[in-house]
């Protein structure tokens, strides 16, 4: 761990044999938006950190940094409704862009390659937009969110077999301070 943080912060250390990882611990705050002054200084100091917030017998991790891709969240073919099934899912990332305010989300949608190119462009923004509606209607200002349809533009995947482009049918959420 670097000195620099050490000097800084009073931090308990712990090493799990089983993974050979260091797991660095700054604190425990009543309210997550507690820790956010410390996490963004953390950040901006280069080191990669995650939020760990625990609500009762559950601990969640909230992976400030990166993208959060959720392939559970599925469409019907050439559909764009969101299923009440896969809203447990929106209503985690909801819980926590209500307990950090400062949380922006971008909602990234994403084809395969199988059908018009066009189509499906407009479909994955429609599929965006759809999900962009469901954090609106339950109470996140939109000005936090954005949506965007990629179609089949990113791929993560080879479109060559029936696993590929499933994976590449998929939806990521990428949660952001807003700065």
């Amino acid at each position: 761990l670097p000195e620099d943080l050490r000097e800084d912060y009073f931090i308990k250390s712990a090493y799990n044999q089983r993974d050979s990882l260091y797991s660095y611990y700054i604190g425990e705050f009543e309210e997550i938006t507690d820790a956010h002054t410390i996490w963004y200084e953390i950040v901006q100091r280069g080191h990669e950190v995650f939020v760990r917030s625990r609500k009762k017998d559950e601990t969640v991790d909230i992976p400030l940094d990166q993208a959060i891709i959720m392939r559970a969240i599925l469409f019907e073919t050439n559909e764009s409704t969101l299923k009440d099934e896969f809203k447990p899912d929106l209503d985690r990332i909801i819980l926590w862009m209500n307990q950090i305010e400062s949380l922006t989300l971008v909602i990234s949608a994403h084809t395969d390659n199988v059908g018009n190119k066009d189509k499906n462009k407009k479909l994955s923004q429609k599929r965006a937009s759809a999900i962009l509606a469901y954090f609106v209607e339950n109470g996140i200002h939109q000005n936090r969110l954005e949506g965007i349809g990629y179609g089949e533009e990113k791929p993560i995947d080879s479109n060559a077999t029936e696993e590929g482009r499933s994976n590449n049918r998929r939806v990521e959420f990428e949660l952001k301070i807003k700065q």
